[in-house]
Formats: structure tokens, C-alpha cells, sequence
């Protein structure tokens, strides 16, 4: 009725498809450095999650691409956040039912808090100097130290005399390395990890 051509859009749209999927698959895989095609599998959800933080409806019909654009960028900030939360954990040699010090309360400080919490952490204490950063921290449920007194004396407090087992800088601030800094006299006892 409106003149188009069915049959030679439908074509170039599969052509179009096939296209962008080689090219996507070929750029996952030189990132991954493997083939194994059951990496992809997670995939389709991601792209479900970010449709649906988007705000296009699931039954369909409404909704435009910028909505979708910030629900992809949205969904990626999520699992780049938990990835270097997860990375910084790991990294620093973190035990099962340390006490660990996170030197920042920003989006990947609390994240590394809440990863360590389900990690089995025993405790795990924050120190930042911002209050709107420190009362959202203290509301998730951490330890909050007051950025006003000594945080060295805070934490042995906290730790009845024993510091910090693990302690983890998220920000460039001298709070977390003046106790890194202490921590790192006695190896043994204290690890830490980089500042990421």
C-alpha cells in the first residue's frame, strides 16, 4: 500500500543484522581472548536489563532509543562498578572474618564495602571525610568514622586494640593513607590492597 518493498527491506535488515553481529562477536572475543561461545550466554539478559531500565514497556509499543541508551549506560556503570569492587577484594588477599578499613564512601567505595560484606567480612568501617557520603554509608549500615578525631585511634578502638586487618584506599585522601601508611609496619598482621 505504501510502496515499500517487503521482501527486499526484510533482506537488508537480516544482511544489517548479520553485519553487526559479526562485528560484535569478533570485538567480545579479541576482549575476552577466547571463543568459547558459552561466555556469551548472559548476554540476552543484560540486554533485556537495559531495555527494561530504559522504560520502553515490556508488553511493547512505547518507548525510544534514548531511554534505551541510558538504561544500557546504567547497566554498564552497575557491572563496572561490582567489577572493581569485586577486582579490589580479591587483589588485596582479603580472609574470611577480617576487619577491614575503606578508605572513601563514593559509588565504588561502597560498593567494595557491600562486596566485602557478602565476602563474610567481621566488620568492615568506613572512613570519609564528606557527611552527605559518610550519613549515606552509615545508613547502609557501616561503621562511620568521624573524619573530626584521629582515624588511627578510632580504628584501634573499633578493633579493641587490634587495627584493621585489611584495609582497601578508594580515594586519594590522606585519611586513608596516614593508616595504610601505620598499617604497613607490620606485614603480617595487616595487608592491603591498591588503591584502585
Amino acid at each position: 500500500m505504501m510502496g515499500i518493498r517487503v521482501k527486499r527491506t526484510r533482506l537488508q535488515v537480516y544482511i544489517l543484522s548479520s553485519l553487526t553481529i559479526s562485528v560484535a562477536i569478533i570485538v567480545f572475543d579479541v576482549k575476552i581472548l577466547s571463543c568459547f561461545g558459552l561466555h556469551a550466554q548472559q548476554l540476552p539478559l543484560d540486554a533485556v536489563t537495559a531495555a527494561v531500565i530504559g522504560g520502553p514497556l515490556a508488553t511493547g509499543g512505547v518507548g525510544n532509543i534514548i531511554g534505551t541508551l541510558f538504561g544500557v549506560m546504567t547497566n554498564g556503570i552497575i557491572h563496572m562498578l561490582i567489577g572493581i569492587s569485586v577486582h579490589a577484594v580479591r587483589k588485596g588477599g582479603y580472609l574470611i572474618g577480617d576487619s577491614v578499613l575503606v578508605s572513601g564512601a563514593g559509588c565504588i567505595g561502597l560498593s567494595t564495602a557491600i562486596t566485602l560484606r557478602q565476602f563474610g567480612a567481621l566488620g568492615v568501617m568506613i572512613a570519609e571525610p564528606n557527611r552527605e557520603r559518610g550519613e549515606l554509608a552509615r545508613s547502609t549500615g557501616f561503621d562511620v568514622l568521624d573524619p573530626q578525631k584521629d582515624i588511627i585511634t578510632q580504628v584501634y578502638a573499633w578493633t579493641h586494640g587490634n587495627g584493621a586487618e585489611f584495609v582497601i584506599p578508594m580515594r586519594r585522601s590522606p585519611t586513608g593513607y596516614r593508616y595504610t601508611s601505620r598499617c604497613g609496619e607490620n606485614q603480617r598482621r595487616h595487608r592491603n590492597s591498591c588503591g584502585v
